[in-house]
């Protein structure tokens, strides 16, 4: 009897310090993930975004050792997903994933949070630093200098497209305005299709877009390129000149950051952990490579504190500018 209750006693010190052990590591981080992690897209099916965030996840799931779902939650430009993820239980199981729009949100007020200090930021996971200035493969203008300089002589008569309004392209396209010192006419063409329909048939003079969007159409001969968001000129487009080389600053608006973003207090040994796997698939060559070949995106992680730091940054450029969105 007394060996059985020995034996016993022995069974129960040892559980329980198998799940004391088992709560510490889960505390520290060690144990997770244990289940599957869903990550939270709060733009539509199809998209870059959502496109991105399906290839990064079947890399991730390797790298975390459990499945990764993507679910699109759309509504209200990003903010109705944003606040599934906001309102989630911060245990490391619930993840949004966006990009630089959310600071458009901030800027116009769409969005009544912050993007930056309302969430636990895991890192920035990838970048598209091709965004372009597209006009029609038969217009007049060779570059953006030569449209600015017809505006000054016309001024409202020269067109710039729109998909729509409180977005990066009206952004952009004020940007550009307020540094030519030129009135152009904005055409709110309501979508990127629709601007693609109006600069095929020559209705607006340009818009803005990423390079991975508009390949084909540049491919055919139908669209050019006018100029690059950029200081530096682009490897995929060597013989266009960019926006510093025509006396303009908006390299700003140029990357397009692709990041991990869990709720407010989701403990950060768990957020740490996540972004040790993202940065795992952003040193991973066979990842890069597809990337690049599909989307023309460029892996390159940054982790919370460099995030955190870049977005203040960038938000604070965009920030000059948030006049434009004043009805």
């Amino acid at each position: 009897m007394k060996k059985t209750l020995a034996v016993l006693f022995i069974m129960i010190v040892a559980m329980a310090f198998c799940f004391a052990n088992g709560a510490e590591e889960k505390a520290s981080g060690g144990g997770y993930p244990d289940h599957a992690v869903q990550v939270i897209v709060p733009l539509g099916a199809g998209g870059d975004t959502d496109l991105c965030a399906r290839l990064f996840a079947t890399y991730l799931e390797k790298e975390l050792g459990q499945s990764v779902v993507v679910n699109n939650i759309k509504g209200a430009g990003g903010v109705t997903g944003s606040r599934e993820v906001m309102a989630a239980a911060p245990d490391g199981y619930t993840v949004l994933f966006y990009q630089y729009a959310s600071l458009v949100n901030m800027l116009t007020g769409t969005a009544d949070f912050s993007y930056i200090d309302d969430f636990e930021v895991a890192g920035i996971a990838m970048v598209d630093n091709c965004y372009i200035w597209l006009g029609n493969g038969k217009s007049q203008y060779n570059s953006i200098a030569d449209m600015v300089a017809d505006a000054k002589a016309n001024p409202g008569k020269v067109t710039i497209g729109l998909s729509g309004t409180g977005n990066m392209a009206q952004l952009s396209a004020s940007v550009l305005q307020s540094q030519a010192g030129a009135q152009f006419k904005m055409v709110d063409c309501g979508s990127t299709s629709e601007e693609v329909a109006a600069l095929l048939s020559n209705q607006i003079a340009t818009y803005a877009n990423y390079y991975s969007a508009s390949k084909s159409y540049l491919e055919s001969g139908d669209f050019k390129v006018l100029g690059v968001f950029a200081d530096k000129r682009h490897p995929l487009l060597p013989d266009v000149p960019t926006m510093t080389e025509m006396g303009f600053d908006t390299n700003f608006l140029n990357t397009k950051y692709y990041y991990y973003a869990f709720p407010k207090g989701t403990p950060k040994e768990v957020v740490d952990a996540f972004s040790a796997a993202m940065k795992r698939v952003c040193e991973n060559q066979e990842a890069k490579d597809k990337f690049f070949n599909d989307y023309y995106i460029t892996l390159n992680y940054m982790n919370p504190d460099e995030s955190r730091a870049y977005m203040k940054d960038v938000f604070a450029k965009y920030s000059e500018y948030k006049d434009v969105f004043k009805k």
